[in-house]
Order: C-alpha cells, then structure tokens, then sequence
C-alpha cells in the first residue's frame, strides 16, 4: 500500500506488527541496549549523539543510483543501514529525517528510502555505526549488501548498508 503523503513510496510498516521476530531479536542480541522504534514513537529517541541502525524492506528488485558507484541493483529483502547522528537535534532529528518520504537526497541512505518506507530504526546513543556494523557482521545474521554503500569515507567498513 502506497504512503498518502508520496504515494509512490510505500506506507511506513508497523514495528510491533511487520518486523521478523527473528530479525528484531537477533538486533536486540547484538545492539545492546538500543531500542527498537517506528516511525510514530520517534519522541521516545533521545536528542543526543549516537549510532542507530535503519531497518527497511525491499519489497521487489530495484537499482539504486549512487554517486561515484553509479547504478547498483539491489535485490528484495531486508536490509538495515548503520549511520551515526552527532548534529544538531542528535538520533532524534537524523531519525525523523529517514522516515520523512520527501527530501532532498543528501545521503546513500536517501536514495534507497525513496524507493522503500524505513520499517523501524534501532538506536544506540553515544554508539559508533562502525561498531554497530561489526557486530551485525559478526552475528552471522548479516552480510555486506552494496560494497561501499553509505561508508565512502570509513576506512574500516566494507559498507553500511547490510542484508539479513
């Protein structure tokens, strides 16, 4: 189902009702203390620094247009995005911008969120996307989906965008 707000991005999923239990729990397992939420509790994240990890569907095959990579197909699944937020407004603010359907594309991220609703995010305050990266890899449960992909300027991640 289309988002009434930009209807050729799909509606935001529910946490609670559309996410895996298995994708969820092995978050949980490996992020801990971060706090898995949707779009409709964005007030519940902190407004300070941190990590965070975005959780989105693909619901069918699609070619993302990367600057510098140029265009990449990318196949249905779920995928979660590892980024950092130590602006202004922290977590709360970058957060809030990833769920918004209509933005300029300033990021990787934004290019991928313009073709599917962010399901949830999973925030780390005062976390580190480069750790939360390693331990998403180092579960087993995940793996690198787009070499390069959100992490041009990281010289330790292979990408930040991962398929689980």
């Amino acid at each position: 189902m289309a988002d009434a707000r930009n209807p050729s991005t799909p509606a935001p999923l529910d946490p609670r009702r559309d996410l895996p239990a298995p994708l969820v729990h092995g978050l949980q397992a490996c992020l801990k203390g971060g706090m898995v939420i949707g779009q409709r509790s964005l007030d519940a994240v902190p407004a300070t620094g941190g990590a965070y990890a975005l959780i989105l569907r693909l619901e069918k095959e699609a070619a993302i247009d990367l600057p510098r990579f140029g265009p990449e197909p990318i196949a249905p699944g779920w995928y979660l995005y590892a980024g950092s937020a130590y602006g202004p407004g922290g977590l709360r603010a970058r957060l809030a911008r990833h769920f918004r359907p209509a933005k300029k594309p300033h990021w990787h991220i934004d290019r991928l969120t313009s073709i599917c609703a962010p399901a949830a995010a999973l925030s780390v305050p005062g976390g580190n996307e480069c750790a939360v990266v390693s331990e998403l890899i180092a579960s087993g449960a995940f793996r690198f989906a787009l070499t390069g992909f959100g992490a041009t300027d990281c010289r330790q991640c292979k990408s930040h965008l991962l398929a689980w």
